[in-house]
């Protein structure tokens, strides 16, 4: 889950999400815009670490929240 404040008008164009594997980077999700609130499924990962990388933004992006959550079986 990412948030923007909204406040501040949307400005994140272009994102991705990496996971370290020990050894590398490796991207497991990529998008467009987030705006009040932006939900990406994926399959489940693995880390020690997580990078939010912002490829492309309108103005300096202001983020509110961000979350990484295991959904249920049954939401899967």
């Amino acid at each position: 889950m990412l948030q923007e404040m909204i406040t501040m008008g949307q400005r994140i164009e272009q994102f991705k999400l990496e996971a370290w594997d020990g050894q590398a980077w490796k991207e497991f999700a990529a998008a467009t815009t987030v705006g009040h609130k932006r939900l990406l499924r994926f399959p489940a990962v693995t880390a020690s670490k997580v990078r939010l990388t912002i490829l492309d933004a309108r103005d300096t992006p202001t983020l509110r929240e961000f979350g990484l959550f295991k959904a249920s079986a049954k939401e899967q």
